[in-house]
């Protein structure tokens, strides 16, 4: 762990209290669970996580996050109480510890959410890993079982890709036996996939699929790029884009996650939300596949330029570009945004095509296909 680059975040870290008490040791890497009302599937992660080997259990450090805000229903208030009573009567081992944002005056900020939750668990982890710069954190739900190949999954990708900041675990969410809910998060799951494949072939970085439960990083880049994103849902998009303006992101399929299909109201977007409504309405449509091919012409023509043609945002966006790109760029402002981009990056093939890809970043880029879909919806409708 690179000690100055945790001195220059802490001014940003959210750290908590541990129970039963401080660790006595460092560990080689971390596992964080937000749990909010998880008496039900807490217990069976746990398990799994019991899977992987002693010796590389004993060096990972596990904290469970026990969270809801003031405004969380009484149910999941009592669900949480419990949780920690049981906790607090057991015994446990060394690497096993939680975390108190239930109790009254402990609750986290309703507008953080499950953010905020991953935050204050992957800050404190920080404090209690060895000086590495192979030190990891990992990124699971309290309902989310691992295989037995986890760890040393997510170790052995890192090892082999010095230069990586985070990957995405493979995933497989759990079939319930109901027809309607296990037709949504099928249908789900492929239409997760076929974002991440289309962005893939068009050329674009942010080509990964996106689950919190499926995260691991680099603690050092965990740092660098700000660290979990303190958000009611959404966070874990906006950490591996800022994750992946540090290098590429990666996807470990050696071993594989397998989230609950549950329908869910505890964020308001997300698995649980899109299932619910995949189920009510027995169908999903996925995006068009002609707005990928407009971006692969878009980006294959940025990284086929000249340093000198990057340097003007005529040659970046011709006349000859589609009048979707166009519209698109215009209407998010970005040759004014390119020249004041260049004045501030080096003029090199690679610093420019990176400073590219921080503006056209993965909210663009979803944010340039709703378009497409919205302002160009006779050409674009959904398959």
């Amino acid at each position: 762990m690179d000690r100055k680059a945790l001195g220059k975040y802490s001014a940003k870290m959210k750290c908590q209290p541990l129970e039963p008490g401080e660790p006595v040791k460092l560990y080689e890497r971390a596992i964080v669970i937000p749990a909010c009302a998880e008496l039900e599937f807490l217990p069976e992660t746990l398990e799994s996580l019991k899977l992987n080997p002693k010796d590389i259990l004993d060096k990972t450090l596990i904290i469970v996050v026990v969270n809801n805000s003031i405004e969380s229903p009484d149910g999941k208030k009592s669900q949480n109480i419990m949780m920690l009573e049981d906790f607090r009567k057991g015994n446990h081992p060394h690497n096993f510890f939680w975390m108190d944002l239930a109790s009254a005056g402990r609750e986290i900020d309703a507008k953080c959410g499950v953010g905020g939750a991953r935050k204050a668990g992957m800050d404190t982890a920080l404090k209690y890993l060895v000086q590495s710069d192979d030190s990891l954190i990992f990124s699971l739900d309290a309902d989310t079982l691992v295989e037995g190949d986890y760890i040393s999954s997510g170790i052995e990708y890192f090892k082999n890709n010095p230069a990586s900041p985070g990957a995405v675990f493979d995933f497989n969410h759990r079939r319930v036996g109901d027809v309607a809910i296990d037709t949504a998060i099928g249908l789900y799951e492929s239409f997760i996939r076929n974002y991440a494949d289309e962005l893939k072939a068009a050329g674009s970085p942010y080509g990964y699929h996106v689950l919190g439960s499926a995260i691991v990083c680099r603690a050092l880049s965990y740092m660098r790029c700000g660290g979990m994103r303190e958000r009611n849902g959404g966070e874990d998009f906006y950490f591996l884009q800022a994750l992946r303006k540090l290098g590429i992101i990666g996807g470990i399929v050696s071993s594989c996650v397998h989230p609950s299909p549950r329908p869910s109201d505890r964020v308001p977007f997300g698995t649980g939300p899109k299932v619910s409504k995949i189920a009510l309405d027995g169908k999903l449509a996925f995006y068009n596949s002609a707005i990928f091919e407009l971006l692969h012409i878009f980006l294959k023509h940025v990284n086929g330029l000249s340093v000198e043609e990057m340097l003007v945002p005529e040659f970046l966006v011709p006349d000859s570009m589609p009048e979707e790109i166009k519209s698109f760029l215009a209407k998010y402002s970005f040759c004014g945004s390119w020249k004041n981009i260049i004045k501030n990056t080096p003029h090199e093939k690679r610093r420019l095509v990176d400073a590219f890809n921080c503006w056209f970043d993965a909210f663009r880029t979803l944010k340039f296909v709703h378009f497409c879909e919205n302002e160009f919806s006779d050409k674009y409708s959904r398959v």
